[in-house]
């Protein structure tokens, strides 16, 4: 939060736009292989039993490919504040 107050600041008294992508929950290869997806792909590939809690979380996962081509649209098509990035279904 204070990286996207700090960035809007120095853009208005450079008289520049500033748009800022929040990204919730992206996964995809080179992913943290401790982190949910991986490690329930793995635990799941290997045969093992997957501790998990009883799944009441909700997160809305989006795809690294997915992520990166709104964070290019955004770029290329301009924008100014901030911009989430998901796919808006837990």
């Amino acid at each position: 939060a204070s990286a996207y107050l700090l960035g809007g600041q120095i853009a208005r008294a450079s008289g520049m736009r500033f748009a800022w992508a929040r990204l919730f929950q992206p996964y995809g290869p080179g992913e943290d292989p401790r982190r949910l997806i991986p490690s329930a792909v793995v635990a799941l590939a290997r045969g093992e039993r997957f501790p998990a809690t009883d799944g009441r979380q909700v997160r809305d996962f989006v795809h690294v490919t997915d992520a990166a081509s709104a964070v290019r649209r955004l770029a290329v098509v301009g924008g100014e504040g901030p911009y989430n990035v998901s796919t808006g279904v837990g």
